[in-house]
């Protein structure tokens, strides 16, 4: 039987898990830490053991500013935080943090918002440059890339010059091989 203290009577003083977060509330409203803050920072980088072996030592800098996928400059963007609005039953908003490392030898490119190679990827320290990619998901009347977009990345991929090498030697063999294209 519990009690009302949270003392679970016959097991030794055991507390029983919600009389120790009840507890763990008090304690941090008495901090003047809003929970909210709390959330947010109980969801940010909890990542797999074994992560420092892939990543190395995780720098745990990155803080959610708005929603979207980012790329964690700190982390060599090996790293990247799913930030998401959730939105209360009080009207209010709260802006939880989700972290994720991408597979060895990969890297997060915030113009596809994938992991991917790094010569397939926008070069790390230019990630910042891209995060406004996030402003169209979601939108039906926006694509995901513009030209403009791809214009801007395309100095800066190494692999993306080598693509459009191919697919322009591509198109001059099929060319060549069906004359009437």
């Amino acid at each position: 039987m519990i009690t009302r203290d949270g003392v679970v009577e016959g097991s030794g003083n055991f507390e029983h898990p919600a009389a120790v977060t009840a507890s763990i509330e008090k304690a941090v409203a008495a901090a003047g830490i809003r929970s909210h803050d709390l959330r947010t920072r109980r969801a940010a980088y909890e990542l797999p053991d074994g992560v420092e072996f892939v990543v190395g030592g995780v720098q745990t800098t990155f803080q959610c500013e708005r929603s979207g996928y980012f790329a964690d400059v700190s982390n060599n963007c090996q790293l990247f935080h799913i930030c998401n609005e959730i939105y209360k039953e009080d009207g209010s908003v709260e802006l939880q943090q989700y972290s994720f490392f991408c597979g060895n030898q990969t890297v997060f490119n915030q113009l596809s918002l994938t992991c991917a190679h790094p010569e397939e990827s926008v070069p790390c320290q230019n990630a910042p440059d891209f995060f406004y990619i996030n402003d169209n998901i979601g939108r039906l009347d926006a694509p995901a890339h513009t030209e403009d977009d791809l214009q801007r990345a395309a100095p800066l991929v190494p692999g993306f010059q080598q693509q459009q090498s191919f697919a322009a030697a591509s198109n001059r063999l099929e060319t060549k091989v069906n004359p009437q294209k």
